[in-house]
């Protein structure tokens, strides 16, 4: 039996202690969740958020698309190397075997042997003068002062599909070429901008002061942003999408 205990003047409403209790666990339930995604909304460092958005919405160099979205691989890579020069295949393996220590099973990037034209990423160790060749199919230009490049072609769902990856074989070599290896193919994976927020980042450049990363290793934040992207990022995501799914999962 009902036993009515308010009624809501105006609107006509009739409710029980059941149904009050019921509201108020509702309610309580409720403002207790919007506290926690404030309470993860303020420690999210701003600078941590600048560098997400510059690493995931838009790529460096040129494609297909000036569409500022987050683009991945939905299937696994297959890479494979090319040009005259070493192919430098021990910096390559270490480079992968980091790479997939955050990538899900499903998404490993598998190494092909050289020259394997069926490879889903390519990538070219070749002089530097031999870039605008390969840049002129992706519509792109060339500065001389870019010692690596990549290239992305995704489909319309803005999932990658092929990556060319460029580097000059004449101007690289020690520390520094495995930085660039290590930059150019981890951004062939969708993380195609680089930051100026975090100079340890293997996507650090600093234009304006003429800072560039030397990384040779992921920070514990470049490997979070890898599998965030590949976790919790669909491809198409953009600028405001990724706002709101970095307030609902990451964890500082």
């Amino acid at each position: 039996m009902q036993v009515d205990v308010a009624t809501l003047s105006g609107l006509g409403w009739r409710m029980s202690k059941a149904s009050i209790l019921k509201s108020i666990l509702i309610f309580v339930s409720f403002f207790t969740t919007a506290l926690t995604v404030n309470r993860l909304a303020a420690q999210l460092d701003p600078a941590t958020i600048r560098f997400m958005g510059d690493i995931l919405v838009g790529t460096e160099f040129g494609t297909d698309s000036d569409d500022r979205v987050c683009v991945r691989w939905e299937t696994a890579p297959r890479l494979s190397t090319f040009g005259s020069a070493s192919h430098h295949p021990a910096i390559v393996r270490k480079t992968v075997a980091q790479i997939n220590a955050c990538l899900p099973s499903n998404r490993q990037v598998e190494i092909l042997q050289p020259n394997d034209e069926t490879a889903t990423i390519k990538v070219h160790f070749v002089p530097l003068n031999e870039f605008a060749r390969f840049a002129a199919k992706h519509n792109a230009q060339v500065d001389s002062s870019n010692w690596g490049m990549f290239f992305l072609r995704w489909n319309r769902l803005y999932e990658i599909e092929t990556a060319t990856v460029l580097i000059a074989s004449d101007k690289l070599s020690g520390r520094r070429l495995q930085h660039f290896i290590l930059e150019e193919i981890t951004q062939s994976l969708g993380l195609g901008g680089d930051s100026g927020e975090f100079k340890q980042s293997v996507f650090y450049e600093n234009v304006e002061n003429r800072e560039y990363g030397t990384a040779l290793e992921f920070t514990d934040l470049d490997r979070r942003a890898i599998r965030f992207l590949y976790e919790r990022v669909p491809p198409g995501t953009g600028p405001v999408q990724l706002g709101v799914l970095l307030e609902r999962h990451w964890r500082p």
